[in-house]
């Protein structure tokens, strides 16, 4: 009975967690997520974690707490199981670099992104095209315009194929600010 009231709690912490995000609450949502990774063991099955805990760490890094944030994703990573699906592991990294990106780390957001690479490889998959658009990003703010031209032409061109329209919004606005540093100048 008491597995059955922590399972129901856990439901509806994820509930209210996704409804305050509807609704622009990430102090709350943040909240409700944070309670709802509490009772992870009581989740029902077939719960994707690592989708969980990268929405709770959106929730957190939304409200300004970048490091936070940061610390519920390295500790998700932490608790992976070595034979975890690649999928989650690139997401979990994909979920690291872009907020450590934000955070200004530029050497563990590069890291990430280039160890989501090795762990997705060369298919053309929405997740390789997050993977090309974070390392855009970053080659971008570390000015190897070359490299973020390269990666954010792939990523848009991935993207696009698979309609990823997330992707093609991130990557347009790394293009972008490219060509405006450039004065708008070719590029290659």
């Amino acid at each position: 009975a008491a597995s059955g009231q922590l399972s129901r709690a856990f439901t509806a912490n994820v509930e209210a967690a996704e409804g305050a995000v509807r609704m622009a609450g990430y102090d709350e949502a943040a909240h409700h997520y944070e309670e709802a990774l509490a009772l992870i063991e009581s989740a029902p099955e077939g719960v994707d974690v690592v989708g969980l805990v990268v929405a709770a760490a959106d929730a957190v890094l939304t409200t300004g707490h970048l490091y936070r944030s940061l610390a519920l994703l390295r500790e998700q990573q932490d608790q992976l199981s070595p034979g975890a699906p690649v999928d989650d592991r690139a997401r979990l990294l994909l979920a690291i670099g872009s907020t450590a990106f934000y955070a200004g780390l530029d050497a563990e957001a590069a890291e990430a992104s280039a160890e989501s690479l090795r762990l997705i490889g060369d298919a053309r998959t929405v997740l390789r095209a997050e993977a090309e658009a974070l390392g855009a990003r970053i080659a971008s703010d570390l000015r190897n315009d070359d490299e973020a031209l390269e990666r954010g032409e792939l990523a848009a061109a991935i993207a696009a194929q698979l309609g990823a329209v997330h992707v093609v919004a991130d990557v347009t606005a790394t293009l972008t600010r490219l060509v405006a540093r450039s004065g708008g100048a070719d590029l290659r």
